[in-house]
């Protein structure tokens, strides 16, 4: 559903674009019809003495059962679904994942970071939705063309009056990835050299604490320079999206700035024209509890909603109107370095393209290290 890619060469699918790396080593086993799995690692580190950092990234799928001339498994093929039910599903790879240097002037209220990049990282992100498995929460879907796992890129950002209050943030990027170029395994040269697509990207939000309780709303708007391929027909340059969020701690059961546990919400909305992308519209909405349970304060309690529209346009092959997942996962810490995490999702209308409806549940175990 996006633009053509050299077949020598081809980009990932959306479905497998729109995942978003995680900390560590987390491995999933996840039932959708035979057992399957995939795990991802991450080597990440930096130096005491400078703000360099970097972070080397392996990322591989595997079937436990079913078919052995599968060598890759993308989860969402076998659902249909658009979202993305997992969040480190990808193509088998090696690379260094990000580099980059950072520098933080007048007491933290002036940041810029230049190198290789997740975006993610720094625009578009909930706070309260980083622990659910699907991708939707990690990113709107409508916001797929901005460097994220598996593909990073170069580029460079800044922010200000990131502390408190109003703050702003500009971004620029290698937007070689529309091309079928993947940016995650390769060096700077297509962000100086051809093809010359660039991704950009601005946010603008305000961050206060409410008797308490930190909160954080924030509106982003992006611009593609590349060429899209529209369902009408023919090519569009450039394309432009919108995304809002809203992150909000509503209960802190402890006082003290280190006491992480209570109750947060955030909120999602994406915007994109339905004539260059299968979602066009997204709002998503969910909850987590650190703590809940007495004697368990490490563990995590998430519910989420995420609603995609789908485009209209006859070209789009698509016959529902919209896509919903909803998951539920509970997350359990063992001391500071292993958490298992069992996890359910409904995915109502996968694809919009007519398939049944589906349950997908899901075994993470995460090891750090």
């Amino acid at each position: 559903l996006l633009a053509p890619a050299p077949a020598d060469d081809a980009a990932p699918s959306k479905a497998e674009r729109r995942t978003r790396f995680k900390d560590a080593a987390p491995m999933d086993m996840v039932s959708s019809g035979a057992p399957k799995g995939d795990w991802a690692l991450e080597i990440s580190g930096g130096f005491p003495w400078s703000r360099l950092r970097g972070q080397v990234g392996v990322g591989k799928g595997f079937t436990v059962l079913g078919d052995d001339d599968i060598a890759l498994w993308i989860g969402s093929v076998e659902t249909g679904d658009l979202q993305a039910y997992s969040n480190i599903d990808a193509p088998d790879f090696t690379a260094l994942y990000e580099i980059w240097y950072q520098q933080v002037f007048l007491d933290g209220d002036l940041r810029i970071k230049i190198g290789k990049i997740d975006a993610n990282a720094d625009f578009g992100f909930v706070d309260f939705g980083g622990e659910f498995i699907n991708s939707s929460p990690g990113l709107t879907p409508t916001a797929f063309p901005m460097p994220q796992y598996p593909d990073p890129a170069f580029g460079a950002l800044g922010f200000v009056g990131e502390n408190e209050g109003l703050y702003a943030g500009l971004g620029v990027f290698d937007g070689a990835l529309q091309e079928g170029i993947p940016t995650g395994t390769r060096g700077p040269s297509t962000l100086f050299g051809g093809p010359a697509d660039l991704f950009w990207i601005s946010e603008v939000g305000y961050k206060r604490a409410y008797a308490s309780l930190p909160g954080r709303l924030a509106v982003g708007l992006w611009h593609h320079t590349g060429t899209f391929a529209r369902f009408s027909g023919g090519t569009e340059s450039g394309a432009t999206g919108f995304y809002a969020v809203l992150d909000q701690l509503l209960y802190k059961e402890n006082e003290g700035p280190e006491d992480t546990q209570g109750l947060g919400m955030f909120a999602q909305l994406g915007l994109i024209d339905e004539d260059i992308n299968a979602i066009s519209e997204h709002l998503g909405v969910g909850v987590q509890w650190e703590g809940l349970i007495p004697d368990r304060d490490a563990d995590v309690i998430g519910l989420m909603a995420s609603w995609a529209g789908l485009s209209d346009e006859p070209g789009a092959g698509l016959t529902d109107d919209a896509e919903l997942a909803v998951e539920l996962f509970y997350k359990l810490q063992f001391g500071d370095h292993l958490s298992i995490k069992p996890d359910v999702q409904y995915i109502a209308n996968p694809g919009g393209a007519g398939l049944d409806d589906a349950w997908v549940v899901t075994l993470r175990a995460e090891l750090a290290f």
